[in-house]
């Protein structure tokens, strides 16, 4: 893993533990503007045409563009139907458990 993709990981677990502990910044979210990892493989223009979701650590899990098929899609469908709810905070720490899964062997 390239060193810029493993510090956008560790900051988007750093992300996802503020999100599941409910000590989030003012106005932080769940959405792409708040992820790190979006920041760099997510081509903000036209989302379908990014040359880079292969390299992204999510994609590598899963194959899937957009968090498919990650934990994140039960946290953001309860997010937008609930809010920060405790459903919300739990199914959170399940996206930050996957996204600690994908660190490599002996980094935290």
């Amino acid at each position: 893993m390239k060193d810029e993709t493993l510090k956008a990981l560790k900051l988007s677990i750093n992300h996802w533990e503020r999100l599941t502990n409910g000590k989030e910044e003012e106005g932080e979210s769940i959405d792409a503007n708040h992820c790190e990892l979006c920041g760099i493989f997510l081509a903000y223009e036209d989302p379908c045409m990014s040359e880079n979701w292969d390299l992204c650590p999510v994609y590598e899990e899963t194959g899937r563009k957009f968090c498919v098929d990650s934990p994140y899609v039960a946290a953001q469908h309860e997010f937008f139907r609930s809010g920060k709810t405790p459903e919300f905070r739990r199914l959170a720490g399940i996206e930050l458990e996957f996204l600690r899964s994908l660190l490599p062997e002996g980094e935290q």
